[in-house]
């Protein structure tokens, strides 16, 4: 066992008393408790607006955190610079090519949609870029000059037939005559 001496005591009681008023430092005033507490009030009463199919145990644990956070940091309300440097400094995060319109829009070109209740905005800037230039075409080749060429010879004699005609060995076939009907059959005792 570990005996303690009675600077090591002091230290204990010197963290614990700090632990204990640096909140208190950092406390927020009545009025910003009583915006922090009509906020929560509202984010509540809009989860609890929400349909069954959608999550309103996220939601309350949202509004929760939301509150919780504000009454450990206070209410602290941002300047419009700061609201759009903010902005601008996002945009950094998307390739080199994509930056400039990120920072239009972050600027407030373009059109929004959405809301923040409803799950999101979404922001869309139109531009209009002209297409690359056409390469142009190879030029036309030149004619070549075509020179008359002399008439030429046949090149083998007229082909002859292999075989003489075929003959025809036999006679012709004569047309049949008609056959007769055969007799009827003649019973025996009759």
């Amino acid at each position: 066992m570990h005996a303690s001496t009675p600077s090591h005591s002091r230290g204990w009681v010197a963290a614990a008393v700090l632990a204990v008023c640096l909140p208190a430092a950092w406390a927020v005033t009545p009025s910003e408790r009583a915006a922090i507490e009509a906020a929560y009030k509202s984010d509540r009463a809009a989860c609890q607006a929400l349909s069954p199919n959608q999550d309103r145990t996220s939601c309350l644990r949202d509004a929760g955190a939301h509150r919780a956070q504000a009454l450990r940091q206070g209410v602290r309300s941002l300047s419009a610079q700061e609201l759009e440097r903010n902005a601008l400094l996002r945009c950094r995060a998307h390739p080199p090519a994509d930056q400039p319109r990120c920072e239009r829009m972050a600027r407030g070109e373009g059109n929004v949609s959405g809301s923040v209740s409803a799950g999101g905005t979404i922001r869309e800037l139109v531009t209009q870029e002209p297409l690359p230039p056409m390469p142009a075409p190879p030029p036309p080749m030149p004619p070549t000059p075509m020179e008359p060429t002399p008439p030429t010879a046949p090149l083998s004699p007229p082909v002859q037939p292999l075989s003489p005609p075929v003959q025809q060995l036999s006679p012709p076939v004569q047309p049949m005559s008609p056959v007769p009907p055969p007799a009827p059959p003649t019973l025996p005792g009759g």
